[in-house]
């Protein structure tokens, strides 16, 4: 996924992305330009930011206070904003802070009055356009004269096929996709065990756009309706719905999945979507929540972004160091190696602020047949269909799933594996064998059953003592409220 931003320095004025998808304002929005006196400003140079104005008027900022700022500041600080006319719209205590919708007249009195060692991003929403055509890939047909169908080739080139014929399959395991919804579609039919909707509070699975059902689909469809040609890496694993339209939604979204991981038995975090990062992960809100997420012992996932073949364009939250961050492969619809490269599009590293190498790994992310939502927003007839089920779609959207449909068959293996371990054993068991530097294709394409081999033998016993010494406390923050964070259970449906 993938939406622009609208100006940016070193305040972070971001560009949310969803894969294979580009524009630029919103639907409806209008643009208006901060004229704030500057150096008086907590943070530097936003008088010269460009900032969109949203349908309802306002300018949707992501604050996130400093640990160490007293909480009677910032409560008099929010309280300030309100009374002027913003609007505090999702307390997010996962960062300590909250997203506020900004009249345009009142941002500059916001900046110059925010408490000290505030961090600020625009709260950009995500925005959609076509995705982007690679290549055909007809369903059904040999591939340069080879026997494999293109579903076949993704498989064999992962070695995921290996895998479950040993037996591991993704069975009990269950892996979040924070998208933009998941559609009940017969491939994901049982298997839609809980759902959440930050966007608009739907209590049943809806996806008017497409791609997170794509992306489910990849990571953990059964193929039903396929006879299982186009099932997910994981297809016996079960998904849960976290439905988006902006960063802070994303941010929440990774709360509430910590919040209800034991209960509903999350253990994967599937984000196909990210931010173009404009700060170090260390002040970034996004990668920040990700952070907690793999803190409370969940494996997250994230793809790198569609911005390739240019360097220093690794999208947030994949900056982070620890996540696990995925490139995109073309296999050229062969299963012969020799023609093998990182796709055009995938985002490169290092990354832009802090020089991390990143991708971590790179997995096929061109023409990746998935389930097709009906009157989907994603969906474009030049595409390349099987009938009105399955769509084949490019992007490092499509790469990401398939690892994280290969960390839940981990997780069946050995269930004691961290985030730690499962990022370890995958980049440990890769196939480096393309042209490429690391901070183009990580370690390589990933390797499905060379990662099951170690995960069945990996030694977990310091990890289970270090999450017992350093679990997380889930304290909410002292100086925002936390009781908007999630919605009530009556957000879930439960199968």
């Amino acid at each position: 996924m993938r939406a622009d931003c609208i100006g940016g320095s070193s305040i972070n004025v971001n560009r949310a992305y969803t894969d294979s998808v580009s524009n630029s304002a919103p639907k409806g929005g209008t643009e208006v330009k901060s004229d704030s006196g500057a150096a008086s400003t907590p943070v530097d140079a936003f008088q010269s930011s460009d900032l969109t104005v949203g349908d309802d008027g306002n300018v949707r900022f992501i604050l996130s206070f400093s640990k160490d700022a007293k909480a009677s500041d910032t409560t008099a600080f929010l309280k300030a904003q309100e009374k002027s006319g913003s609007t505090i719209s999702n307390n997010l205590p996962l960062i300590n802070g909250c997203s506020v919708d900004v009249k345009p007249e009142n941002v500059d009195n916001m900046l110059k009055n925010l408490p000290v060692g505030t961090q600020i991003a625009i709260d950009r929403p995500l925005a959609f356009d076509n995705p982007t055509i690679m290549k055909s890939a007809e369903p059904g047909a040999a591939a340069n004269g080879q026997s494999k169908v293109p579903a076949d080739i993704a498989d064999a080139l992962i070695g995921i096929d290996e895998v479950w014929d040993m037996g591991y399959t993704g069975k009990g395991q269950t892996i979040a996709i924070i998208d933009s919804g998941i559609y009940p579609h017969p491939d994901l039919e049982g298997k839609i065990t809980g759902w959440v909707d930050m966007q608009e509070g739907t209590l049943k699975p809806i996806d008017t756009y497409g791609h997170g059902t794509h992306v489910a689909g990849i990571a953990a469809g059964s193929g039903a309706k396929s006879a299982g040609v186009h099932k997910g890496v994981a297809p016996d694993a079960n998904v849960v719905g976290v439905r988006i339209s902006n960063v802070s939604e994303a941010i929440k979204g990774i709360q509430w999945v910590i919040e209800n991981k034991d209960r509903l038995g999350i253990g994967v975090i599937n984000m196909s979507l990210g931010d173009f990062a404009m700060r170090s992960y260390k002040d970034d809100p996004w990668a920040q929540a990700a952070e907690k997420a793999m803190e409370a012992g969940l494996v997250v996932c994230v793809a790198a972004g569609n911005d390739g073949p240019s360097e220093r364009n690794i999208s947030t939250p994949g900056i982070h160091p620890d996540i696990i961050t995925v490139g995109a492969l073309d296999d050229n619809g062969t299963l012969d190696r020799s023609d093998d490269k990182v796709a055009d599009f995938s985002s490169r590293g290092p990354t832009n602020i802090d020089g991390i190498n990143k991708p971590d790994l790179v997995a096929p992310g061109v023409d990746i047949y998935g389930p097709l939502a009906p009157e989907a927003g994603i969906d474009n007839e030049s595409l390349p269909h099987i009938g009105k089920d399955y769509v084949a779609i490019s992007g490092t959207s499509m790469a990401t799933p398939m690892v994280a449909g290969v960390a839940a068959c981990l997780k069946q293996a050995n269930p004691n594996l961290t985030h730690k371990d499962v990022k370890e054993i995958l980049v440990k068991s890769c196939d480096n064998y393309l042209d490429e530097p690391k901070y183009v294709q990580g370690a390589g394409l990933i390797n499905a059953k060379k990662a099951l081999e170690l995960a069945l033998t990996w030694d977990t016993s310091h990890d289970i003592e270090a999450l017992a010494k350093n679990a997380p406390k889930n304290e909410a923050a002292s100086s925002v409220e936390a009781k908007d964070a999630a919605p009530s259970d009556e957000g879930f449906l439960m199968a």
